[in-house]
């Protein structure tokens, strides 16, 4: 007795039933045409049999962008000699988006007709799980990354800070022993502002490893923002719009409030370079609670209440290729002499120092968002 015998399948209705009480999705088509679909199909996509019967309707299913290749895929099923095939697609769903499948497709004979039956498996959420793992691993690279280079940078301006400490205090000993006016003493002032100017670049170096001496206290959010706001127009000048939109909440965090100016200041300069044909500036407030689902992709937070800080450009964007390395220190997509690239490093350093985070949103064209989280104090 073969293993077909012990079922008792007499009849079309029966093979029927089985296909119907199936838990895997299947689908027979030809060349765009639905001719069967059983109940898992349905649930999964959202339409019903008739829907789908409707000439043309299989197509509709497929996103614009990968028709031509699922159909060039079901031709060589059903006009070539290829055996079983498996393959991922998306289609678009009534009831649930546009969904993932892992498919098998092989070629039949159904109601007379050479079709395709495609039993597909919903892998939707394996394949969400696995781009989040892999934004997790990415983030996470990113922190191990930038916490490297912090170290070396941080070790390195500390010593450089000590020698340049030492290098003014004697050029301002030397001259102050020459005479008012003499190129002598002019000379040994320009060695002083330029020793200053390298101290300040240190500053910065340590401002990034987080090593900066802070003196911070609890402020309010809100307040910072609006008390900076003349000093934002007169950087980005009359050709940009500046908007500000802060919360009606309070926003208490616990931060040095100079250094806080300073990351104002410092996504200010940037998205106004970012618009040198005008444009609209944004600075956003507001609060936020992060559980543990949302700092799962954000390896240097905390759950728990955060004030946030957006601060929004409609200029020229910022490649993808340049996304992960703009909070290195040097790292400017600045011309010669246009830029330090310390700024977003500095504010990178200042905001972790605060226990916080800081991420960018960008697309070429599309302009530029940076959003800062600082834990709100419960002080």
């Amino acid at each position: 007795m073969s293993p077909r015998d012990i079922i008792p399948v007499e009849s079309e209705q029966g093979y029927r039933a089985i296909v119907e009480a199936m838990p895997i999705a299947v689908w027979i088509t030809d060349r765009g045409q639905t001719l069967f679909v059983n109940s898992a199909f349905e649930r999964l996509v959202g339409y019903s049999y008739q829907e789908m019967l409707a000439p043309g309707f299989a197509a509709d299913l497929i996103p614009p962008d990968d028709r031509d290749a699922v159909a060039a895929r079901a031709a060589m099923r059903v006009e070539g000699d290829v055996g079983p095939t498996s393959f991922e697609v998306k289609l678009i769903s009534r009831s649930h988006g546009t969904v993932a499948l892992q498919c098998d497709a092989t070629s039949v004979q159904f109601d007379g007709r050479q079709c395709v039956l495609v039993a597909a498996r919903d892998i939707t959420a394996q394949r969400a799980a696995e781009a989040q793992e892999r934004e997790v691993d990415l983030q996470l690279r990113q922190a191990a990354k930038l916490e490297s280079i912090g170290l070396l940078a941080g070790g390195v301006a500390h010593e450089f800070n000590n020698l340049l400490t030492v290098i003014i205090g004697y050029n301002e000993l030397v001259g102050a022993r020459l005479d008012e006016g003499s190129d002598a003493r002019q000379e040994i002032n320009e060695a002083v502002n330029a020793a200053k100017k390298a101290a300040t670049l240190t500053k910065q170096l340590l401002a990034f490893a987080s090593r900066q001496d802070v003196q911070a206290r609890d402020i309010e959010l809100n307040d910072v923002v609006t008390d900076t706001e003349n000093l934002l127009h007169s950087l980005i000048g009359e050709d940009i719009e500046l908007v500000h939109n802060t919360s009606q909440v309070q926003l208490p965090v616990h931060i040095d409030p100079g250094q806080f100016e300073q990351v104002m200041i410092n996504l200010v300069v940037n998205a106004r370079d970012a618009m040198p044909s005008g444009g609209r500036l944004t600075i956003e407030t507001g609060h936020v609670v992060l559980d543990e689902q949302a700092v799962a992709t954000r390896p240097d937070v905390e759950p728990g209440g955060y004030a946030v800080m957006a601060v929004m450009d409609t200029g020229v964007g910022i490649p993808p290729e340049h996304l992960d390395h703009i909070f290195e220190p040097f790292f400017t997509t600045k011309g010669p002499g246009k830029g330090t690239g310390l700024g977003l490093a500095t504010c990178y350093g200042i905001v972790r120092q605060a226990r916080g985070h800081i991420e960018v949103h960008s697309e070429p064209g599309q302009g530029t968002s940076f959003k800062i989280y600082l834990p709100l104090s419960d002080k």
